[in-house]
Order: C-alpha cells, then structure tokens, then sequence
C-alpha cells in the first residue's frame, strides 16, 4: 500500500506541523527537517514560498512535476507559490525549511527587493545551488537568529524583529547570487533576457492591479 501525501497550504501546515516548527501567524513559518522530524512520506506544499537549505545529508523534492536532489549545501528558493514535494531524504539529513505566505513577502519586499529580475528567472529554470562553505557559516548564522527571534514569544516586536532577520537572510543570499556572477548589467544580459525584461515591463502596467504573483507574469512570457 502506498503512504499517503500531505497537501498542505500554511493554514494546514500549522495545523498538521505547528509543534514541530516555529510560526508567525501572520505567515511565516520556520522549521528543521531531519529522520525524526519528517513524517516519512511525501509532503506537498501549495500556494506557499518556500526556501530550502540542506546542512547535511540529502533530499529529493519536485518542484512542477520535476525531481531535484539537494545536496550538503543544496539551497533553493521556490519562486512564488510554485508547487513543492519532499519526497525522499537520506538517513543523515539535516535541513531547514522557511514558508512564507505571498502576503507576508509582498509586505517585506514591497519598496526594495534585494534580488535582480535575472535571480527570478534563473531560480525559475534552474531552482537547487549548491553554496559555498563560507556561505555556509553565513547562512546558518541567519537561519540560528531567526529560530532565536521566533522562540523569543514574549518580545513585545517579534514580528518586526523577525521581518529584519528574514531580511538580512535574504541580502545574504542576493549577495550569494551576485557573487556567483549570474547577475548582469543590462548591456551584458543575453538578447532573450532583455527582452522578456522589456515585455515584462511592457504588462506590468496592463496586469498589476489583478495579479501581483511573479508565477503570472512568468506564465505569460
């Protein structure tokens, strides 16, 4: 008989998961995934972001249908609510899982997203990195202040308290992409990201007040 596969949106994963995990119920969720942790079947999340970091160990997830392997060091960024499944991991895994509803990173990166519009679009083709170890040291210690904010409940701003740590996580990990020299000035872009770029900009006046998801700007280029 085939295990059985959780589909979960935040609601539900807080339902399902709130005791094994740290949340906002505002729409941040933050959680360590190991043997003893995960529920030893498929898990499927829905109309969430999700960031994944692999600290040891391995794990298989698919992401719209197509399975990747996360390595030690394995990091990715779901790009807007793109449907996720964790479908195996090894028997030494150790990672971490950031989910985090549209309306919580809309409010965040609202007036100054840290990440350029090539970082969309290569995360939506190629989803997994595999990090440096001096990333490594660095991302670990954002992961560790988030987990200290979201413990720390009786702090009268946790929220905004966390929205800065979750912040400083997310620089580090634009500065990641910038470093890795896949981020180009617009003269030095391939001819096909410039244009998608230019028809981008072209719909956005068109589309924004109906549909504010990059997952629907991207369908229509």
């Amino acid at each position: 008989m085939e295990n059985p596969t959780s589909v979960l949106n935040f609601s539900d994963f807080i339902i399902h998961y709130g005791t094994q995990s740290l949340y906002l119920n505002e729409g941040f969720a933050f959680r360590e995934i190991t043997p003893e942790t995960w529920t030893g079947h498929s898990e499927f999340f829905t109309q969430v972001h999700s960031i994944l970091f692999v600290c040891e160990g391995s794990m298989t997830v698919k992401f719209n249908g197509r399975d990747y392997l996360l390595p030690r060091n394995g990091f990715s960024d779901v790009i807007d609510l793109v449907p996720i499944e964790i479908t195996a991991i090894s028997n030494d895994l150790r990672a971490f899982h950031l989910l985090f509803t549209e309306n919580f990173l809309s409010n965040l990166i609202k007036n100054s997203p840290p990440f350029p519009f090539s970082y969309m679009m290569e995360m939506t083709e190629s989803p997994v990195w595999v990090i440096s170890e001096s990333d490594r040291t660095t991302y670990l210690n954002r992961l560790s202040s988030i987990n200290a904010v979201l413990r720390n409940v009786s702090h009268h701003f946790q929220g905004e308290m966390l929205k800065n740590a979750f912040w400083m996580f997310l620089l580090d990990v634009a500065d990641t992409y910038l470093h890795r020299g896949k981020a180009q000035s617009k003269d030095q872009e391939p001819n096909h990201l410039r244009s998608l770029f230019f028809r981008f900009m072209q719909m956005l006046p068109k589309y924004v007040s109906e549909n504010h998801s990059v997952s629907f700007f991207a369908s229509q280029l």
